[in-house]
């Protein structure tokens, strides 16, 4: 398929005053910066008080608006969630509003409190409007881990939430402004001891012995202390009981993270340059090469489904997408905010069909851009057209530069 001029364009300049003079788009998209006090090329402001930065960002809502897209999609720093979803309610009756909570890996650790490990995006959609929920669909918990003959092989839509468990209890640890979770039956545990983190594990000490707090509810559960217990969810401070399992060495092995070093967004696939193709493997076994990420994504998973049943690190249909950490090979380092392309992926093909067009207001990486460009020849070819604003000449520049003059 052929290029047109009109696919793909560069703007740069405020994108408040730019926006009104384009014409319609299906969908808007917005990742501004998060008033954080970043460092962004050419001096961009990044540090505003918060009530004006807040009313900026309502304007940036109301100006996107205004243009009528059939869906704006708004990612932003969750300080400031309470806010927007208030500014949402005066366009009521003409958009609908949905959170979409994106859960990632990799968040930046914090010694004085939780870690931050999601950012909300919030959809204004245009009442009524429609979904190519085909686009996206996963391989469904039936298919993968019960292999039920009644799933259906066309998979499952994603969720748009993942739940986190209730009826706990914190317990506070001594050495960390961390705490531990508890089900609400074990919460005399607190008193039990004075708890603290050594290892990651929480322990304390009771009558001279000393203990392990997973290990202690575990008992009261009745499993065998024989086994090794295993953290479903791989947070060692959750425990509680339904996070707690038996396990042997080698099942508890499996169930860890990706790697940082990890490219493809899942455990045994990567990319061969030597091939140009996604290659698929579990315990040194090949799998298949595939020309497309999901599909070697999909045969991974089905195989360790087999292996490894309950234990397999994918044995969930809610995907999570990793921050863009700076081993990765989309990571572009010029910039100190970018938004990986698998998640860009999902909005898109949800929200648009070929022929449709984007407009992105704050370019950045423009990460929008470069998804939409390889979703062109993708094996599922989405032929959409993209406008990319962005406020910094330097950025701009940088990303003209990466094209070549080919593409550009």
């Amino acid at each position: 398929m052929e290029p047109r001029m009109s696919d793909h364009i560069i703007l740069q300049g405020d994108c408040l005053k730019i926006l009104p003079t384009l014409p319609p788009a299906t969908m808007i998209f917005a990742d501004p910066p998060d008033n954080l006090g970043l460092k962004y090329a050419d001096q961009i402001k990044d540090k505003r008080p918060t009530t004006e930065y807040i009313e900026w960002l309502r304007g940036v809502v109301d100006v996107a608006l205004l243009h009528e897209p059939k869906v704006f999609w708004l990612s932003h720093y969750f300080k400031y969630l309470p806010q927007m979803l208030a500014h949402a309610e005066r366009w009521q009756g003409k958009y609908e509003v949905r959170l979409f909570p994106w859960r990632f890996t990799f968040g930046q650790h914090r010694d004085s409190d939780f870690g931050n490990g999601f950012r909300p995006i919030i959809r204004y959609a245009q009442v009524g409007a429609a979904w190519n929920t085909d686009a996206i669909r996963v391989p469904s918990a039936r298919q993968l881990k019960y292999h039920d003959k009644r799933a259906s092989s066309r998979g499952r839509v994603p969720d748009d939430f993942l739940d986190f468990p209730v009826g706990y209890v914190t317990i506070p640890l001594g050495n960390s402004d961390d705490v531990a979770i508890v089900s609400e039956q074990d919460a005399d545990l607190a008193d039990l001891c004075a708890w603290s983190l050594d290892g990651g594990y929480v322990v304390g000490k009771y009558q001279g012995r000393k203990l392990k707090l997973h290990r202690v509810v575990a008992e009261r559960m009745g499993l065998d202390l024989e086994m090794e217990i295993d953290h479903r969810d791989r947070v060692r401070t959750n425990n509680c009981r339904h996070n707690l399992r038996e396990a042997t060495h080698q099942e508890q092995t499996q169930n860890q993270g990706l790697r940082e070093d990890n490219t493809s967004g899942c455990r045994g696939v990567s990319w061969s340059e030597r091939d140009q193709r996604w290659l698929a493997k579990i315990q040194g076994k090949h799998l298949g090469s595939f020309k497309v990420k999901e599909e070697a994504v999909a045969c991974r998973v089905a195989a360790a489904a087999r292996i490894y049943g309950d234990f397999s690190p994918h044995d969930t249909d809610v995907l999570e997408f990793s921050r863009v950490c700076g081993t990765f090979n989309e990571r572009r380092p010029y910039h100190p905010n970018q938004h990986p392309e698998a998640l860009m992926e999902r909005i898109i093909r949800v929200s648009c069909m070929s022929g449709d067009s984007i407009i992105d207001l704050f370019g950045g990486t423009f990460t929008t851009d470069r998804v939409t460009r390889r979703l062109r020849t993708a094996e599922k070819p989405l032929d959409v057209s993209c406008t990319s604003i962005e406020l910094s000449h330097t950025y701009c520049q940088k990303y003209l530069d990466s094209l070549g003059p080919q593409n550009v």
